[in-house]
């Protein structure tokens, strides 16, 4: 289960942060942020992720947790890149 933490909303930056509860079996927290840079019209898509495990069997998991918040990673801005219609994904 999650919870969000913080949403930020601005002319030129917006983010949304969000952790999980005590029922979860991680211990953690994720932030998605929108930047606009007014000088070059630039977008910058940020994705933060923490955690560590909370109980026996995520510390098991662990390794596999890790890849799947990279795959989130990947995936999300993949994701941001084809709604901005950006042919040249970000390396």
């Amino acid at each position: 289960t999650n919870l969000v933490l913080r949403r930020k909303c601005g002319a030129r930056r917006s983010s949304v942060s969000w952790g999980t509860t005590r029922r979860h079996v991680l211990a953690g927290e994720e932030t998605v942020c929108v930047t606009h840079d007014a000088s070059t019209d630039g977008v910058r898509f940020t994705v933060l992720s923490f955690s560590r495990p909370r109980h026996l069997f995520s510390a098991v998991a662990y390794p596999y947790v890790l890849a799947q918040q990279r795959r989130f990673a990947r995936d999300a801005t993949a994701a941001m890149e084809r709604a901005c219609g950006n042919s040249q994904p970000a390396g």
